[in-house]
């Protein structure tokens, strides 16, 4: 299935799925210094992060968890939860903790802390969808978000896709991980959101040639309606 989610595929079989969300936002770990092309990105903050100042600008963000580094720390998560609380308006969702690369501890811990995030402090709960995991595996009913993390490969194989077709049939929303060019963001046109570094290097030559590569996305997205 190499290949699978390339653009031109994706049109065919996804055409069906899309349901009416308009932006692709590219979320960045840090605010954006370039002005001219804010409508083109948010923020995927960190629990270990300060980053208040964009939040109180209106900036749409997201909450990571420092999983993926190996840096989740309880502690700092809930203070994060309790700090950002009062931005919640403008939150897409929080990512609950994860073990990278292992699907069943993943769905463990996401029994766990769902409600932390959803019930005690009122955000948008992600799932962080990992290697190996299929439609069939995920607590859909319980599920606000879900965040395609897991290799390469795995992005663009099957089970994935599945999950992606899914998660858009049912206005569930859709973010993937580790977009960090402008290949990578068009292959993902269809989804709500994605993230990466490399806005955080060069930014002066990376964030304008990834502003170019969501305007297109949305394009693309608007031409199938």
């Amino acid at each position: 299935m190499h290949g699978c989610l390339e653009p031109i595929l994706v049109e065919c079989r996804l055409f069906q799925y899309l349901i009416g969300i308009d932006l692709v936002l590219y979320l960045m770990p840090r605010a954006n210094p370039m002005s001219e092309y804010n409508d083109y990105f948010g923020l995927l903050n960190s629990p270990r992060g300060s980053m208040v100042s964009p939040l109180k600008n209106g900036v749409t963000w997201a909450l990571d968890n420092n999983c993926f580094t190996k840096n989740f720390n309880f502690k700092s998560w809930i203070r994060a939860l309790e700090r950002y609380q009062i931005y919640q308006d403008t939150c897409l969702f929080v990512l609950a903790p994860d073990i990278v690369g292992d699907k069943d501890a993943t769905l463990f811990l996401y029994k766990q802390y769902h409600t932390i995030i959803k019930e005690d402090f009122g955000y948008p709960v992600a799932l962080a969808i990992q290697d190996g995991m299929t439609k069939d595996d995920i607590y859909w009913e319980d599920i606000d978000a879900i965040f395609i993390g897991g290799t390469t490969e795995y992005k663009f194989g099957n089970d994935a896709e599945q999950i992606l077709k899914h998660a858009l049939d049912n206005n569930i929303h859709t973010h993937v991980g580790r977009v960090n060019s402008r290949k990578r963001v068009l292959r993902f046109w269809f989804v709500d959101t994605v993230d990466g570094t490399t806005p955080i290097y060069e930014p002066n030559v990376k964030i304008p040639m990834l502003a170019r590569a969501v305007r297109d996305a949305r394009e693309m997205k608007r031409n199938i309606k």
